[in-house]
């Protein structure tokens, strides 16, 4: 055990003196160690040398005159202390033999902050629009609308038909990945990168009209522009507000993303990202009729052009469940529409034929906290990968143009991109246009729009006024009639099938029908519906004022004065007094109108249209103000109307045998020795029928009643047997005695 211990002992010692001498016994006794010879400390300097930055390569054959030296003896011990240390020359470089090249580095190139402002907000100088164009990204900030009717709700401002956002995303930012890649290193991408802006923006009699921005790749192979320019509307040929409603190109940026080979070997696979219109005005969210939308249209084989639309909700929810929408046909146009505007990409040339985008989809900007029907979104297009050829060969670049629309909804305008659809009158859509058409040519000769409503009111109620007289005249019966159907009642209590019976030939009688008020009614329905439509679509209507009132919107509310509170659940926060207006209206139309209730039944539908009016009046209560202009105009002129008519009855003497008062054969109809009546009105031709169809039943069954045909007449077959007169009034023979 002894002798194992001391020869562990024996190992670590003798490990220990070996490594003090071979470390340590060159500084405590350098005299005993030969010194390192030249090339070794040569071997040093190059060491250091490379971790420096690197220097120009030598020249070709140079040699430098050091190299022919003799070799330097090593310094004997002790020598060290008395002699300097020796200089050890340079290093020997090849002779005809170059320095390796490294591959130059990605370098970014850094550009100052440029905005430029393109268009004018002067409209007579013939541009519709100022857009401000920012070099970074090279993307646009803002497009204003320069007409005064486009203003902002509180009218401090030009309304701005994109960029009303506070995100970082911007109208037709562009990512190209092959560039992107390289800026990642620098912490950048070609969106938030300043680009170049390419020589003196074109100026055209004062007006900024066109500017170009390029950037160039950190290596130097590729370089994409991006230039943008307005078009001048002809003022000579026509009047401004003509120009500005039927003139899209007014409202038209256009811009040309250009890309461009600088290498020596070709482009593959090269692809960019186009972002669309971001930041669309939403006006008064709370009673919009039309929130935020992706709109688009697509190119069919057969030519024509299929709209497609996705509300800001649907966009969310699909966005949350990972399952975003993705489109891939030739796009014709495609952006995001409001209630009034609308902010549109269309591509240029055929997409048909040469599509340039390969896939669009819907993207959500902002989300809403207040609802995500509200939320910011927007579209990202992707183009078709492309190959661009080397440099100074053909195919060495590429352009694709595109055209930004941003302006109102207005048929004219849209007509030129194919996007009249955008534009949603719903199903009465030809009712929808022609009232919108009527009323906008009532407001060409003069009138307002407040006072072009009414026009329009009383020019659909004259055409209403024969429906209307007629259902006067039904309903003024009707109510005569009350205490005669009464007595009806009361004579045959339960009994369902009788009493109907017994009223529809009282209605014959006197050429009354209970239905015929339903007629206008239903007649009317679709014209509301389309003049609903019209109104809400009415991009002239917002910010119109009606004379000599507080309303100066006619597309909003009429908003008399500020609660100072938010009424819970329902959101009002302003008194608005039309929609009160109109449903008062509504129920003096019904007491006037209405017959008054004899029964429990009909005391129970009175009370239920009574209960409708105040519903409806929570209904109205947020519509635009010129709708319920238009109503109350509606209202008394049929206030009116039925009075005239019940002057002109009272002046009228009524006849003894059509009063409903006068002399008659009978609540039940007419009695067996007076012969069938002619059918009266509709409810006597529903009797006609009815009896007809019953005589036939028992014709068929071989037991007709009362020897009737089908017509109501005596059947001479049927009597030539009995105890009456037959055929030309002769008695039956065996009568005689």
């Amino acid at each position: 055990m002894k002798q194992n211990e001391r020869f562990i002992l024996f190992l670590i010692l003798s490990a220990g003196m070996f490594v003090g001498w071979v470390f340590v016994g060159p500084k405590v006794f350098p005299g005993l160690f030969p010194q390192p010879r030249k090339q070794v400390v040569a071997d040093k300097d190059d060491q250091k040398d490379a971790k420096k930055p690197a220097k120009k390569p030598a020249a070709k054959n140079k040699v430098d005159a050091s190299a022919h030296a003799g070799p330097v003896e090593a310094p004997k011990p002790g020598d060290s202390k008395k002699k300097p240390a020796v200089k050890q020359p340079p290093k020997v470089v090849a002779k005809n033999k170059p320095a390796p090249k490294k591959p130059p580095q990605p370098r970014l190139a850094v550009h100052p902050r440029r905005n430029i402002k393109l268009g004018s907000l002067d409209p007579r100088t013939g541009y519709f629009l100022q857009v401000s164009i920012v070099s970074r990204g090279a993307a646009v900030e803002f497009i204003e609308l320069n007409d005064k009717r486009y203003q902002t709700l509180d009218r401090q401002s030009q309304l701005k038909a994109v960029g009303n956002t506070v995100d970082d995303v911007r109208t037709c930012d562009t990512s190209v990945k092959q560039i992107d890649d390289q800026l990642k290193r620098f912490g950048k991408s070609l969106r938030t990168v300043h680009w170049k802006v390419d020589g003196k923006p074109d100026v055209t009699d004062g007006v900024t009209t066109a500017a170009t921005f390029s950037f160039t790749s950190p290596d130097g192979k590729l370089k994409v522009s991006k230039r943008y320019w307005l078009e001048k509307v002809d003022l000579d040929k026509r009047k401004l507000r003509e120009a500005q409603d039927a003139s899209s190109k007014g409202y038209e940026l256009n811009f040309a993303l250009s890309f461009e080979n600088l290498s020596t070997e070709p482009q593959e696979e090269l692809y960019y990202r186009l972002q669309g219109p971001v930041g669309v005005p939403l006006e008064d969210a709370a009673i919009a009729r039309v929130h935020r939308s992706v709109v688009a249209g697509f190119v069919q084989d057969s030519g024509k052009v299929k709209s497609s639309s996705l509300t800001a909700k649907e966009v969310v929810k699909a966005v949350d469940a990972d399952d975003t929408k993705e489109w891939k046909t030739a796009i014709r146009y495609i952006g995001v529409d409001v209630h009034y505007f609308v902010a549109m990409i269309v591509p240029g040339g055929d997409q048909s034929e040469s599509p340039t985008i390969a896939v669009a989809r819907p993207e959500l900007i902002d989300r809403s906290p207040a609802d995500i029907k509200y939320s910011d979104i927007s579209v990202e297009l992707t183009s078709k990968p492309f190959t661009l050829a080397a440099r100074g060969k053909k195919g060495s670049s590429v352009e694709h143009t595109f055209t930004l629309y941003a302006g109102p909804k207005r048929e004219d305008l849209l007509a030129e991109y194919e996007a009249t659809d955008i534009i949603q009158y719903g199903f009465f859509g030809w009712i929808a246009q022609g009232m919108l058409w009527l009323m906008n040519l009532l407001h060409t000769i003069g009138l307002p729009y407040g006072l072009a409503i009414i026009g329009l009111t009383i020019i659909v109620r004259l055409c209403m006024f024969p429906l209307s007289k007629k259902q006067a005249k039904s309903a003024s019966k009707m109510k005569e009639l009350q205490p005669r159907i009464a007595e009806l009642k009361k004579k045959y209590g339960n009994d369902r099938e009788k009493l109907a019976r017994a009223q529809m030939e009282l209605f014959a009688k006197h050429g009354a029908n209970p239905l015929a008020g339903c007629i206008p009614v239903l007649l009317q329905l679709p014209i509301f519906i389309g003049l609903y439509q019209a109104l809400s679509n009415a991009v002239d209507l917002r910010l119109a004022p009606f004379p000599l009132t507080w309303i100066d919107n006619l597309a909003a509310p009429d908003a008399l004065f500020q609660l100072g509170f938010t009424v819970p659940w329902l959101g009002w926060s302003t008194f608005n007094l039309l929609p009160i207006i109109t449903i008062a209206l509504f129920i003096v139309q019904m007491k006037m109108f209405t017959p008054p209730p004899t029964d429990e039944q009909t005391a129970l539908q009175y009370k239920m249209m009574m209960y409708m009016s105040v519903f409806m009046g929570f209904l109205f209560y947020t519509v635009p103000s010129g709708l319920c202009i238009y109503f109350i105009a509606s209202s008394l002129w049929g206030i009116g109307e039925r009075k005239l008519l019940d002057i002109k009855k009272s002046a009228e003497p009524a006849g003894a045998a059509d009063a409903p008062g006068g002399p008659d054969r009978g609540d039940s109809g007419p009695g067996p020795d007076s012969g069938p009546d002619k059918p009266k009105g509709f409810f006597g031709k529903l009797i006609a029928m009815a009896d007809e169809a019953a005589q036939a039943k028992a014709r068929a069954n071989g037991n007709a009643p009362n020897g009737n045909a089908p017509n109501g007449k005596p059947d001479s077959r049927t009597t030539a047997g009995s105890g009456k007169r037959g055929r030309k009034g002769r008695k039956p023979r065996g009568s005689r005695r």
